[in-house]
């Protein structure tokens, strides 16, 4: 016989069973390494959308006061003095790439210096339980 060419079924079978055995270890990991983005990236909307608001009643825009309304699957952006009495124009909203539970204040007014109507605390959850946790006091100063 000349040389032989490929590879036995035996090395073949090992192979697979080693590439099964590592994806096997990996899923746990990999999956908790996307949940724990999830609320990573909902949370960096939030945070992101309350500068945002708070920017804009800093700098006067419009003559008004400036909010977020936090929702379980988007974030809005808007002007007014409260959500249900805001202007439908001037909404900014950001979808969530996941369902979020909120818990405590899901909305915040920003008047003019940027300084919030009430401070509190917002608790945003994931559907796999993972969790954070947004405080603005006073002077709009966020920490999370």
């Amino acid at each position: 016989m000349i040389g032989q060419r490929g590879f036995s079924l035996i090395e073949l079978v090992v192979t697979m069973g080693l590439l099964a055995v590592i994806i096997a270890l990996a899923t746990p990991t990999l999956t908790s390494l996307y949940h724990r983005n999830d609320v990573a990236l909902v949370t960096q909307a939030v945070v992101t959308s309350i500068r945002r608001a708070q920017t804009l009643a800093a700098a006067g825009a419009n003559d008004g006061s400036w909010g977020v309304q936090i929702g379980t699957s988007s974030v809005v952006v808007f002007q007014g003095d409260s959500y249900p009495k805001r202007d439908l124009t001037q909404d900014d909203l950001t979808p969530y790439p996941s369902p979020v539970t909120v818990t405590g204040s899901s909305q915040y007014i920003f008047v003019e210096m940027g300084a919030t109507t009430t401070a509190s605390t917002t608790v945003l959850t994931t559907g796999t339980g993972d969790s954070r946790t947004l405080t603005v006091n006073a002077y709009g100063t966020i920490t999370y």
